[in-house]
């Protein structure tokens, strides 16, 4: 976004942060020219470009946790303990994959969509949240990291008819070259 605002500095760029339901809807409907989704996406409906950034995976830890200490957490770290996921279905199955045989013992106490609304349910004793770690500190949880390693990838989307206004166009254009 910077590189192409220094091309075209009287571009203005307006982010929204929401799901990723939102976010397809609202591409749909005219109302949002690119989207920004953690992988797994259906790209079907849209014309994309993998962001090349992997994001980790974590567990928010509330302070006070026996966990909470730890360097890393692995599934058998977290099974019997409750568990938040995120909303997604797409993504819950891919987390239930990290699990592996020991997917059927996770207890899943909620969902939620919003990191900061996980890491609050955390604190506040729901369970663990488990999300992509963006580097965020939230207050009463600690990012433990999982592992093995889980990482999640980014995709930015667009619509394939093509995009609403002239300067979505060129973002667009300058996105493929």
């Amino acid at each position: 976004m910077a590189e192409f605002r220094e091309a075209h500095p009287a571009v203005r760029f307006h982010v929204v942060s929401t799901t990723a339901d939102v976010i397809q809807d609202q591409l749909e409907q005219g109302l949002m020219d690119f989207g920004l989704l953690a992988d797994p996406v259906d790209t079907e409906r849209y014309e994309y470009l993998h962001t090349g950034i992997s994001d980790h995976w974590a567990a928010m830890v509330p302070d006070g946790h026996p966990l909470q200490t730890r360097e890393s957490l692995t599934p058998a770290d977290l099974v019997g303990e409750p568990l938040l996921l995120p909303s997604r279905e797409p993504v819950r199955r891919v987390v239930m994959h990290w699990f592996g045989s020991l997917a059927p013992q996770a207890v899943i106490a909620g969902t939620c969509n919003l990191p900061a609304n996980g890491a609050a349910m955390a604190a506040n004793g729901l369970g663990l949240y488990l999300c992509l770690d963006y580097g965020v500190s939230y207050p009463g949880v600690r990012a433990v990291p999982l592992t093995p390693t889980f990482e999640s990838s980014s995709v930015l989307v667009w619509k394939k008819q093509g995009v609403s206004s002239p300067a979505a166009g060129a973002f667009a254009r300058f996105l493929r070259a």
